[in-house]
C-alpha cells in the first residue's frame, strides 16, 4: 500500500484545508497554501463527504435494478449504506479491504477519491471495466489527460455537476462516466502559444529640461449690477 495512502471513507479528492484551525477559509485559499497542499510529504486524504451529498451523488447515476455497486473506500458509509440495494460491495484499507487489491465485476463505481493517487486510482476504475465510473473531484482535477483515459477505455462523461463543500479547497464536482457513451464535452489537448511578433527598436530621445515658468494667478472679481427694469 502506498504509505502517503490513508484511505478512510469517502475519501475526497479535493484537498480541503492545509491546517487544522477551524476557522479556515478555504474557498478564498492563497496560492502559497495551495503550493504547500501539493508538496506536504504526507498526503491528507481522508475527508468524509456528508451524507447529504453522498445521496445526491448516488442519485445523479442511472442505474439498473441488476447492478452491483463499489464502493472502494468505505469508511463511515456515507455512501455505501445509501446505495438503492443490497447488491453492492466495498473496500476499505482500515478493514483490511485495498481497493487495488479488489477482484469483482462490479457495475457502478461510485467514490470520492484519494487526490495523492489519483492517476492510480482512475486507472484501477478502468481495469475493473463497470459500466459506470462516477467521482466526486475537485474541479480542478478533471484534466483532460484523465478524461482522455477514460474516453479512450471507452467511457463518455455524460453528467457534471458543480458544487461547494465547506472546507473543502476550491469548487468540487461530480461527474459521471458511462462506458460506450457519448461524451458531453470536448477537449484539446493542444499547448496554443501567442504568435511571434518581430521586435521594434525604440530608439530612446533624450529631451531637453524644459525652463520652468512662473506661474502667475490672477484673481477676477466679478461684480453683479442688476439689469435696468424693463418697460412695460
Amino acid at each position: 500500500m502506498n504509505p502517503f495512502f490513508s484511505v478512510g471513507g469517502s475519501i475526497s479528492l479535493t484537498t480541503s484545508s492545509t491546517t487544522d484551525t477551524s476557522t479556515t477559509d478555504t474557498s478564498t485559499m492563497s496560492s502559497s497554501i495551495s503550493h504547500n497542499i501539493k508538496k506536504r510529504p504526507i498526503a491528507k486524504d481522508v475527508f468524509i463527504t456528508p451524507k447529504v451529498l453522498s445521496k445526491i451523488h448516488i442519485d445523479s447515476i442511472d442505474y439498473k435494478d441488476t447492478d452491483l455497486w463499489l464502493d472502494p473506500c468505505k469508511n463511515s458509509g456515507s455512501y455505501y449504506n445509501q446505495f438503492p440495494t443490497e447488491n453492492k460491495e466495498s473496500c476499505e484499507i482500515l478493514e483490511g479491504k485495498d481497493f487495488f487489491e479488489y477482484r469483482g465485476s462490479p457495475d457502478i463505481i461510485i467514490q470520492n477519491p484519494p487526490y495523492s493517487i489519483l492517476d492510480t486510482w482512475i486507472k484501477k476504475n478502468i481495469e475493473l471495466n463497470p459500466r459506470v465510473i462516477s467521482m466526486l473531484i475537485g474541479i480542478g482535477n478533471l484534466t483532460t489527460r484523465r478524461i482522455e483515459w477514460l474516453e479512450k477505455a471507452g467511457y463518455g462523461l455524460t453528467k457534471m455537476k458543480m458544487l461547494k463543500v465547506y472546507k473543502w479547497y476550491g469548487m468540487s464536482m461530480i461527474v459521471n462516466f458511462e462506458k460506450d457513451k457519448e461524451s458531453i464535452i470536448e477537449f484539446d489537448r493542444t499547448i496554443y502559444r501567442e504568435d511571434k511578433v518581430e521586435e521594434v527598436k525604440v530608439e530612446e530621445v533624450k529631451e531637453e529640461p524644459k525652463k520652468k515658468k512662473k506661474l502667475v494667478i490672477r484673481s477676477v472679481i466679478s461684480a453683479y449690477y442688476p439689469p435696468p427694469p424693463y418697460e412695460e
